[in-house]
């Protein structure tokens, strides 16, 4: 679109002016409060300077051509029957990309894409709350990232990936994508989110994800991290529900070197439903850190929540899960669990399951184990001829596939467990 265009639409010109009002904000409370530190209680675990000490670079636009169609090819999940937006260190490759065209109701493409800036002024910055310094970094510099947008009954005939690879040969990088993913009454589809990256420098991945669902609509979202030893990452999804809304989440994490989620979901009319399911296998002297909240701010909602988690040698895992039933919100179900499974002495989990509750007529529970295999299970298994090493294993599988076996999307399910299974062969 040319600047004489853009100069003459009213729409891209209040669009415009919205965003940077929501970066002049960002940049106001960054200046402010910088990154969050240990003394506050929602990073009490989490060593934040670990991973915003180093100095980085800021990849440029030409990464976004640094990968060849082949080698896309040799990461994992790139071949799934799904439409692909493809990052690369934070810039969309057009090439590796394949939009959903001819979706009708559907659009989709560059949060950048000046064409598209009336759809994506309303709603930046409006959904993921302003209260880290990793948001307030992200709506500053953010370089590119998925605008989804379903109108009013609409859906999508397979789903949509959004990967995220990190090539850092060269040099250490600060990758900051932003996602806006809009579902308006009545729409349906599922969203992918992948996080890979070949090994190299380090890179902070800080990564901010907006979700709408209106009325009726229909959401499945999967994050999937696979990334390297070497990556770091931050990311926010933040997830507004309206009436009767469904929305289903599912975060896996099989790999990185440092990782905190933050997966927050407003629940702010009658009848929604919210769905989350968790799961990380750690080895090595890796951490990860999950932080979920729902706010139950409406009647007669439904959430349910299942982390579970594998940690072996020095790893070490976080689980901090918030529930607020606000006192409006009456005949709520909320459910949360949180299950870990310890594989050495070595291994750490710090779990904290927590419940707020200002209405009087609710059904919520909330809960937390930590512990090793079951001895007399691996017993078991040996004495039908089992060795101790594959007793063990087929029982991590069956761990594992209890979290996996809920994945919407039928194709993730047997890759996932082959990388997981790979994980714990040694």
């Amino acid at each position: 679109m040319n600047n004489a265009i853009i100069a003459q639409d009213p729409d891209i010109q209040r669009s415009i002016a919205t965003i940077n009002a929501r970066k002049e904000e960002a940049r106001a409370y960054f200046e402010k409060h910088g990154y969050p530190h240990a003394k506050l209680e929602d990073w009490k675990y989490t060593p934040v300077r670990r991973i915003t000490a180093p100095e980085y670079e800021f990849p440029g636009r030409e990464a976004a051509s640094s990968v060849s169609r082949e080698a896309f090819a040799s990461y994992p999940l790139s071949g799934l029957d799904a439409w692909y937006l493809v990052f690369v260190n934070g810039w969309l490759s057009a090439e590796l990309s394949t939009l959903p065209a001819g979706q009708k109701g559907i659009t989709a493409g560059s949060i950048m894409d000046e064409q598209l800036l009336p759809l994506i002024g309303p709603h930046f910055g409006n959904i993921a709350a302003m209260n880290s310094g990793f948001v307030a970094s992200n709506t500053v510099g953010f370089t590119d990232g998925a605008f989804i947008h379903a109108a009013s009954g609409s859906s999508l005939d397979k789903p949509v990936v959004l990967y995220h690879l990190a090539v850092t040969e060269d040099a250490a990088l600060k990758i900051r994508p932003r996602n806006l993913i809009i579902a308006e009454p009545g729409s349906s589809f599922k969203v992918i989110e992948v996080f890979a990256g070949a090994a190299g420098q380090a890179a902070l991945t800080n990564v901010v994800t907006e979700i709408k669902a209106e009325r009726d609509a229909l959401v499945d979202y999967t994050k999937l991290q696979l990334e390297t030893g070497e990556n770091y990452h931050v990311g926010y999804t933040e997830i507004e529900q309206h009436e009767n809304a469904s929305v289903d989440t599912h975060i896996i994490s099989l790999n990185g070197a440092f990782i905190r989620n933050n997966l927050h979901f407003r629940l702010l009319d009658k009848q929604c439903r919210s769905i989350m399911n968790g799961l990380y296998l750690l080895n090595g002297s890796q951490f990860l850190d999950n932080h979920t909240r729902v706010n139950h701010d409406a009647p007669e909602c439904y959430s349910d929540q299942l982390y579970k988690g594998i940690i072996n040698e020095q790893a070490t895992a976080v689980f901090n899960g918030k529930i607020f039933v606000e006192k409006d919100a009456q005949k709520t179900n909320a459910y949360q669990r949180n299950v870990n499974i310890l594989l050495s002495d070595e291994a750490t989990i710090n779990t904290k399951p927590q419940l707020e509750i200002f209405a009087d007529d609710v059904r919520c529970t909330h809960g937390a184990t930590s512990g090793h295999l079951d001895e007399e299970a691996v017993f078991y298994l040996r004495s039908r001829g089992l060795s101790e090493h594959d007793a063990k294993r087929l029982l991590l599988r069956a761990y594992a596939e209890e979290v996996i076996d809920k994945l919407q999307v039928e194709a993730l399910k047997e890759p996932l467990m082959k990388i997981a299974a790979q994980k714990f062969n040694g």
